[in-house]
């Protein structure tokens, strides 16, 4: 079983990945610190925010934050290697453009309260996770995306549905 971390920065998909990993058959929550709105398929993580795990249900969490994850989901393993088994990362982003736009509707700034710079961010993400553990999509790129995300998960291809664009 795959479990899926979404680190993307707030404002660059993370529902749309949501509502695309819940229509492959995936559990999980999602949240934006900007929007203040948190989504749950069901009660999926403990207290600490740690997968229960569920070998029969693929589950999916994303939040503002790579940290969280290697710290909450315990990602270093005492050697200072990452654990990365049974664990696939899925980086969601769009232009520069349009994400300082969608950041300033909500009165947030790159660099402001909780938000790094774009740039900076993305490079460490791609810098710190194996090519073979991450993904990174633009959901600019329309249906193509389902072939993108099902290859990545290794999961039959979507025919007919519409990619879940959701605020795009």
């Amino acid at each position: 079983m795959i479990n899926v971390y979404g680190v993307g920065l707030p404002r660059t998909g993370g529902t749309s990945l949501a509502a695309a990993l819940r229509e492959l058959g995936y559990h999980g929550s999602n949240s934006c610190i900007v929007t203040k709105i948190k989504t749950t398929t069901e009660h999926i993580y403990g207290d600490d925010l740690t997968f229960k795990i569920d070998n029969d249900i693929p589950q999916f969490i994303m939040d503002s934050g790579f940290y969280g994850f290697l710290k909450s989901e315990n990602l270093v393993s005492l050697d200072g290697n990452y654990n990365l088994t049974n664990k696939k990362f899925i980086m969601t982003t769009r232009s520069h453009k349009a994400w300082l736009k969608s950041l300033t509707k909500y009165k947030y700034i790159e660099g402001g309260t909780g938000i790094p710079n774009k740039a900076q961010y993305e490079t460490l993400i791609r810098e710190s996770i194996p090519s073979e553990n991450l993904l990174t999509i633009d959901w600019s790129d329309g249906d193509s995306n389902w072939d993108k995300l099902t290859d990545f998960l290794d999961l039959p291809r979507v025919n007919g549905a519409p990619f879940p664009c959701k605020n795009c």
